[in-house]
């Protein structure tokens, strides 16, 4: 148990140790964007494509991130092959965070300014473009300085205004984390190729194929978006939006992973509900922390919108019937507890 605070303890030193760059207003050749999948909604002929990024300048040689890594690694005993994907992780939030740049994207033929990038070198914006016709995404483009090469790239997917879409969480519902063992949890966040939850990935790609849009909605950080996103594409899992947490150790947000998640989703969920005010949302999550109460508060607020809430049985405690009828009280959808992703229908 000591090992794991200690863990826990230096991943939060090294969290908060990724610093912001100077200020700019062009992306440099040694700075990267990373540009996060968005819905766009559909407002008479034309389109609005909210944009959300990350610019940064990668950075690893710092000597004070350098000890809180060792710290890390001897806390979590990392071994042999584990060090590959450790240190593969660990990259992600060694990163100095580029603040008050001045971002142009282009997508679908139009161009729009950013807002300035945050301390944590986050920006979002919105672009308006016309209707494209049965087209389902558009690829979003980064305008780099005149004699760059790269292409930083994202996508945006154009959301019909009705049909069913699918928000899932993330951990111990797609893939296998263990979160009831906080052990087990940062290794398999650290040191372990991300596996994912047996036949979910089917189950979603049915869905994909009857016409479901999906949200990935985790508690998790953002420095976790591009192994998640490549873990999801080697298993196959639907192309969705994903939905994670800012963190950093210099301001309020420090506490985003030591809180309880329940006042984040809700407010991650209620914007897509606003955002597709004419579709309906199938609830998947997994008893292991709040999920079942978080879903069940949602439809309380949204009967009309939410068509079942589906959770996944795990841990030692699995889902007591006390608590499943605490979740049920007051709502006339399906509230499916499974094992076998089988068992369930869009």
């Amino acid at each position: 148990m000591r090992q794991v605070r200690w863990a826990c303890l230096a991943l939060l030193l090294i969290l908060g140790a990724a610093s912001s760059a100077r200020a700019g207003s062009t992306i440099k050749s040694d700075e990267k964007v990373i540009l996060f999948t968005t819905a766009a909604s559909r407002q008479g002929d034309t389109w609005v494509a909210p944009i959300h990024g990350w610019i940064f300048e990668p950075e690893e040689d710092s000597l004070w991130r350098g000890a809180l890594v060792e710290s890390l690694r001897a806390a979590l005993e990392v071994k042999g092959s584990q060090e590959r994907i450790f240190r593969k992780r660990m990259a992600w939030f060694l990163v100095d965070n580029e603040s008050r740049k001045k971002l142009t994207v282009e997508i679908g033929g139009v161009k729009g300014k950013m807002g300035k990038s945050s301390s944590g070198g986050h920006f979002t914006g919105s672009v308006r473009i016309p209707g494209h016709g049965q087209r389902d995404s558009l690829s979003v483009v980064a305008q780099t300085r005149k004699g760059d090469p790269r292409r930083f790239a994202g996508t945006v997917l154009l959301v019909p205004e009705e049909g069913i879409s699918v928000i899932s969480d993330v951990d111990d519902t797609i893939k296998v984390t263990s979160s009831w063992d906080k052990e087990r949890t940062l290794k398999n966040t650290f040191l372990f190729s991300f596996q994912a939850v047996p036949d979910m990935a089917s189950l979603y790609r049915r869905w994909h194929k009857e016409g479901a849009v999906f949200h990935y909605v985790s508690a998790g950080p953002w420095q976790l978006y591009e192994p998640l996103t490549s873990f999801m594409s080697r298993v196959a899992f639907p192309l969705g939006t994903l939905h994670l947490q800012n963190f950093r150790l210099k301001d309020d947000s420090r506490f985003n992973l030591l809180d309880s998640p329940r006042r984040y989703k809700l407010t991650e969920i209620e914007a897509l509900l606003t955002q597709f005010p004419k579709r309906s949302f199938v609830l998947v999550g997994d008893a292991g922390q709040e999920d079942p109460e978080i879903y069940a508060e949602v439809a309380r607020a949204h009967p009309g919108q939410i068509r079942a809430i589906y959770i996944r049985l795990i841990g030692p405690r699995g889902m007591p019937e006390s608590r499943l009828q605490a979740v049920q009280k007051g709502l006339r959808i399906p509230v499916q507890v499974f094992e076998k992703p089988t068992e369930l229908k869009l």
